[in-house]
């Protein structure tokens, strides 16, 4: 998990990667130089899925709390729902 989490964060996420295509493929064996080079392509996947997720994560909680602290501020409470999003966006 760890793992996962420093290649998420893009924090030396290069070590493990380069790590993950030197790996034999038997067991028992030491590490071969660019012997699993298509394993990249996993590391490229997950970083660009996970840094989209946290980042909209990120964008929609922003939104909302801004949203919600619009409406408190100027009691806005009062509106229909349709009235209240095109005062709030």
């Amino acid at each position: 998990m760890l793992t996962f989490f420093e290649i998420q964060t893009l924090e030396d996420w290069h070590i493990p990667a380069f790590y993950a295509i030197d790996a034999p493929l038997k067991e028992g064996f030491g590490p071969i130089l660019n012997n699993r080079r298509a394993v990249i392509i996993i590391f490229i996947f997950f970083i660009f899925m996970t840094t989209f997720f946290i980042l909209n994560i990120i964008i929609t909680i922003l939104i909302t709390s801004y949203q919600w602290q619009t409406i408190k501020k100027y009691q806005l409470g009062t509106f229909d729902k349709d009235s209240r999003r095109w005062i709030v966006l």
